[in-house]
């Protein structure tokens, strides 16, 4: 019977030491002062006539501290236009004695009165009732202007954008609101609708839908009918007006999208890679720029991908973990940023390395074959396997076993059921309601991405301990994240892509048959390994043209290349019987989008193989070389990865013993070992990748 092991391979484990924790402290006392403000809710007191409104008051100290024990009176000075209950329930109109019906009154103001007892205050605020505003209706006055304003009209669109840097008053929008009455009585002589006076209404009150895309306050030269909106992030929000109940259609006010995200270490403009000791820290930039071209400040999200070797603060400050190799993005995703579209967009990527000797890895290995029911760990240390860890009772075996690159969690697929495995604790733990293969795992280990085997078109967004969200995708065969897991792509063998993430769900047509998908490591852009090697956009959600060469399998690297093609990435493919560098370089800055990147690329075949099988590509943290196992050649394919395309090289590391093939492995996180699951001899092999020299040959009892 032939045998499919399958391994992963742990980088580091850590074990969090939590000490003990306490708080103390006791509550200061706060002195009340004498009662010197009332204050009115709301301050804003507009009316339809015979509307009723409850008006509420609060009396504070100078400091603002509330004082109770208050007893308030309220009087109005018409009371043909308003009247007001002993509670403050006010009638635009009268009152009936037992304040129960509001009779409506006249159109015009009163000034309400409202004295508190026994502190003495007294305050008032001007009401306003009007004829009933049926509808209302806002749009932009400046920069661009869409009045005069038409009642029954919704109002045209305004400005492109505003940009959040630009100089005050550049970074703002104005609005303009007016009321309108349905009723021919009040719009007589005039047909209705008709605009009410705007000297009866008081003061519309404006709002932002997302204020951390723009703030509104009242414009300082018309305040009760003209909001200012600041913008404050990228994004797009809307912008309402509210008038006696009614709110209006809204306006649109949109702060630009950066068009480009570039990070360096700070004060060093060109430098996209950081080496750090542990516990060592390093502070990236990020420079902005929107789509007007100004230079733009918000926070970013920065992801680093292996948090065990180095974590990256919202600030930017990278702190090294462990030795090994991370990679730092920044990024603008909605919905917390760019709020209001669908564009994400990814910056460059900087190289973290923590220097010093890396802790000795372990590694897992477990097989595909009937009967498997232990995963099996080899202290690289020692080189002896360990033992073995029992997999859940009553489970078929593995299909798929697939890490996070934080090394917390671990999951294996299987028609039983997803298998999770906690390699600190050293358990594996069986959830039957997910039964297929596991396709992607998100580098923290919150999401995996799970194909169902038993059920057609099934495919799973598997959040352990926080629900499932289920897809309709036909023949789904790989996956994978963007770095910061907002999104990722789904492949089929329906000559299909999906890209998926808060409110996207897009099919994308790809070439056929297609093996292979993989995000660029910024997260930018998705390769799928097809005859044409398509390419597309994880910002506009569309294809992003091809490099048109055909390949399999595919992983993205990132090797630091020097200024000022600094930001070039790589993708490596298996094409046909060699391997290829594709140098994926950013296009044009976009518009809000990066531009489609172009690509050069150069094969190169391995010493001495003229075919072979693939069954892996994998890279290794620090993006040195890419390895392809192959099930039919008794050596690794070890690719070094070049600068550019043109500066690689292929070579081959031989299986020790009478290996025939190699099934699956992986790479330390210092990049210095590869391990992989060998057919013909039954045997987990350890090989160093600078000089290919065996490291080890450990049995397994699969």
């Amino acid at each position: 019977m032939r045998r499919s092991g399958l391994l992963v391979l742990l980088f580091i484990l850590l074990l969090l030491a939590l000490g003990p924790t306490g708080c103390g402290g006791g509550g200061t006392g706060v002195t009340i002062g004498p009662a010197t403000t009332i204050i009115f809710n709301p301050t804003n007191v507009s009316l339809n006539q015979g509307q009723v409104l409850q008006e509420s008051v609060t009396v504070t100290d100078a400091q603002g501290h509330a004082i109770g024990n208050q007893t308030f009176t309220f009087t109005s000075s018409a009371t043909n236009i308003l009247t007001t209950s002993t509670g403050g329930l006010l009638c635009a109109g009268a009152w009936d004695t037992n304040f129960i019906h509001c009779t409506p009154g006249l159109v015009g103001t009163s000034t309400l009165t409202v004295k508190a007892e026994p502190s003495g205050l007294t305050a008032t605020v001007t009401a306003y009732v009007h004829a009933k505003a049926d509808s209302i209706v806002v749009g932009e006055s400046s920069p661009v202007s869409v009045l005069p304003l038409t009642c029954g009209v919704p109002a045209g669109p305004g400005s492109g954008c505003i940009s959040m840097g630009a100089t005050a008053p550049n970074n703002t929008a104005s609005y303009t609101a007016i009321a309108c009455s349905n009723d021919p009585a009040v719009c007589a002589p005039n047909p209705a609708p008709c605009q009410l006076p705007a000297a009866d209404l008081g003061a519309f009150t404006f709002a932002s839908g997302n204020t951390s895309v723009a703030t509104v306050a009242a414009d300082t030269n018309n305040p009760n009918t003209v909001t200012v909106a600041t913008a404050q992030g990228p994004g797009v929000t809307q912008i309402t007006a509210s008038l006696s109940g009614t709110t209006s259609l809204p306006g649109t006010f949109t702060t630009c999208a950066p068009r480009s995200i570039y990070i360096h270490v700070a004060n060093q403009q060109d430098t996209t890679t950081v080496s750090i000791a542990k516990a060592a820290t390093a502070t990236l930039a990020a420079d902005i720029v929107d789509t007007n071209g100004v230079a733009m400040s918000f926070a970013p999200t920065w992801t680093s991908t292996v948090t065990p070797v180095a974590t990256v603060g919202t600030t930017g400050v990278v702190t090294g973990v462990n030795p090994g190799t991370s990679n730092v993005v920044a990024s603008c995703v909605p919905p917390l940023c760019n709020g209001g579209t669908q564009q994400a967009l990814y910056s460059n990527v900087v190289t973290a390395t923590v220097t010093g000797t890396a802790n000795a890895a372990t590694v897992y290995a477990t097989s595909s074959d009937a009967g498997t029911t232990t995963i099996v760990p080899i202290n690289t240390s020692n080189n002896t396997a360990g033992t073995a860890i029992n997999l859940p009772g009553g489970f078929s075996p593995p299909n798929s076993f697939v890490f996070a690159k934080n090394g917390t969690k671990a999951y294996l697929g299987s028609d039983s059921g997803v298998i999770v495995f906690d390699p600190v604790a050293g358990t594996a733990t069986g959830d039957t309601t997910l039964k297929g293969k596991v396709l992607a795992v998100s580098n923290d280990a919150v999401i995996v991405i799970v194909v169902d085997t038993t059920v057609p078109n099934t495919v799973y967004e598997y959040i352990p301990g926080g629900g499932t969200i289920t897809f309709n995708i036909p023949g789904a065969i790989a996956a994978d994240f963007v770095p910061d897991r907002n999104r990722f792509f789904v492949l089929t063998s329906a000559n299909q892509v999906y890209e998926i993430g808060p409110g996207i769900f897009t099919p994308m047509p790809t070439g056929s048959p297609a093996a292979d998908v993989a995000l660029l490591a910024s997260g930018a852009f998705a390769y799928v390994g097809d005859p044409f090697t398509d390419v597309f956009s994880t910002c506009t959600n569309a294809p992003a043209g091809s490099v048109n060469i055909g390949s399999t399998l595919i992983k993205a690297a990132a090797k630091p290349v020097p200024s000022p093609n600094q930001t070039n990435l790589q993708m490596i493919a298996v094409t046909g019987n060699q391997i290829t560098q594709i140098d994926s370089m950013p296009g044009a800055v976009g518009s809000p989008c990066p531009a489609n990147p172009t690509h050069t690329f150069q094969a190169y075949s391995f010493p001495g193989v003229a075919a072979f099988t693939p069954v892996q590509l994998f890279v290794t943290p620090d993006s040195s070389r890419a390895i392809v196992t192959a099930s039919d050649v008794n050596q690794l394919l070890v690719y070094s990865i070049g600068t550019d395309a043109t500066l690689g090289s292929a070579t081959t590391i031989p299986l020790s013993g009478t290996a025939t093939g190699a099934y699956t492995g992986g790479v330390t996180v210092d990049s210095s070992t590869v391990w992989v699951g060998v057919a013909g001899v039954n045997q987990v092999q350890g090989f160093t990748l600078s000089s290919g020299a065996p490291v080890a040959q450990i049995p397994v009892s699969f």
